[in-house]
């Protein structure tokens, strides 16, 4: 049973502030430059948008690199793709329309395929995945990846996975798979055929393709059988051929001191740098566009305790809080204490932007992938975003949102004796955090709240 309670000391002077407490550089957001005002039905609907048939399965973020800075470097270290050592300088960009590119090409030491361009299809281009195994031609008939022996990293037999399915993360329209297949010592091409004569057109699809091994059954691919993981762009079926569809609110390339983002094919390559005690880090996940774009479509009529619980048991909490809790070993935090002072400085890392800014309205509550997606939030996402990480597996801590006045922060129930500023509830210490500013630990709470009463949400 979800509670809401006033707590706190009654207050001696409460300070009027606007909330948040964070203005840093930020990246850019859609081409809108402002919204119509909102109404209830924009909210909520009679259902949730519905899920990708289990296939292959819904996955919202792959890692790209969780390499370590030095001491004092404050440069990402982004590792190169499968089979590379280090970057090209050089930038490469392919200009077909029908080709979706990227720059940063890293130098082989596997070769590719040559890439035909004959053939009617869309076309991969993007130089982050052409060393990488991916789909780089898709048709209406047929979907030809490239696999290479570095993904996946296995003597046995494995075989490539396709799914078409209704764009963001809708009905399946069909599923086939390749033949086995050995890796080999270079890159083979493996093409998977297709049948998208009965989907509809101008309906937006999407192929999603996936290694594993050639005993897993197609119809029930689990995470834990993944050596390689790709979705394409949406398209649409026009007559005998496919063309990409129309993206409204596709992000933009952004970057700042702390971070970069790329849009590559099927989604956008982040990349966040900070330092936690004294030591820098860089942290880059590939953010699958149709988990970004599933997340903006679901109706916001909940209240904000809600956003976590849905995370928790239907959303992206527990793929994020692994990822974060391997990425901080990476870097060098393998204590306890120390992998949650890391997930808060990424937290943390996020730049501050308000609703109005970010989404055209006054008052948005973002899911965590589009927070992750953005690189950005207010202290409500921050603050959901960082509730659902620690409620997840592996951290498994007990979280409340807290909202003092103007404000909503996290409160967390540390598991060994621990001081600081906390809040009594349930008979429980549920210490402070503040999510929205970097430098902020556990237990710290700024002046302006001491004070004050806050409403404790359970999550």
């Amino acid at each position: 049973m979800r509670r809401r309670r006033l707590l706190g000391a009654l207050s001696a002077s409460l300070v009027a502030t606007s909330g948040c407490l964070s203005t840093v550089e930020t990246p850019s957001f859609r081409g809108e430059e402002s919204r119509p005002p909102l109404a209830r039905e924009d909210f909520v609907t009679d259902d949730e948008n519905a899920q990708r048939d289990a296939v292959v399965p819904n996955i919202s973020l792959l890692p790209v690199s969780t390499a370590a800075g030095g001491p004092d470097d404050e440069t990402a270290r982004v590792a190169p793709a499968p089979g590379t050592e280090t970057v090209d300088e050089e930038r490469a960009a392919a200009t077909s329309g029908n080709e979706s590119t990227s720059s940063t090409t890293p130098p082989p030491t596997v070769d590719a395929p040559d890439r035909d361009l004959g053939k009617q299809g869309l076309y991969v281009t993007d130089d982050f995945w052409r060393y990488r195994t991916h789909v780089h031609r898709y048709a209406l008939d047929e979907v030809t990846t490239t696999v290479f022996p570095t993904e996946p990293s296995t003597d046995t037999p494995v075989k490539v996975v396709v799914a078409a399915s209704v764009y963001p993360r809708g009905g399946l329209v069909d599923s086939a798979s390749s033949d086995p297949v050995r890796p080999e010592s270079s890159a083979q091409q493996v093409t998977v055929p297709m049948d998208l004569s009965a989907a509809p057109e101008g309906v937006p699809l999407q192929y999603t393709a996936a290694v594993v091994p050639e005993s897993v059954d197609r119809t029930d691919v689990e995470q834990d059988d993944l050596y390689a993981f790709m979705e394409t762009d949406p398209f649409v079926v026009t007559d005998d051929h496919i063309e990409r569809a129309d993206r409204r609110g596709q992000l933009d390339a952004a970057s700042g001191s702390a971070f970069e983002r790329e849009p590559v094919e099927g989604g956008y390559v982040q990349t966040l740098r900070g330092r936690t005690n004294g030591r820098s880090w860089a942290v880059s996940y590939l953010a699958l566009e149709s988990a970004y774009a599933a997340a903006s479509l679901r109706s916001r009529g909940r209240a904000r305790a809600e956003y976590v619980s849905f995370e928790l048991l239907e959303g992206a909490a527990n793929e994020i809080a692994e990822f974060l809790y391997e990425a901080a070993e990476n870097n060098g935090f393998t204590g306890e204490f120390e992998r949650i002072q890391f997930a808060l400085s990424f937290v943390q890392r996020l730049p501050y932007v308000e609703d109005s800014v970010s989404s055209g309205y006054d008052d948005y509550t973002q899911f965590i992938m589009e927070t992750l997606t953005m690189l950005s939030g207010d202290c409500e996402d921050t603050s959901i975003l960082f509730a659902s990480i620690l409620e997840s597996e592996p951290f498994n801590y007990d979280a409340v949102l807290l909202e003092p006045p103007g404000h909503m922060a996290v409160g967390l129930l540390m598991q060994k004796d621990f001081d600081g500023f906390a809040y009594i509830y349930d008979e429980r210490k549920y210490y402070y955090v503040e999510t929205t500013t970097e430098g902020w630990g556990i237990g710290q709470i700024p002046d302006q709240y001491r004070e004050s009463k806050a409403s404790v949400y359970d999550v």
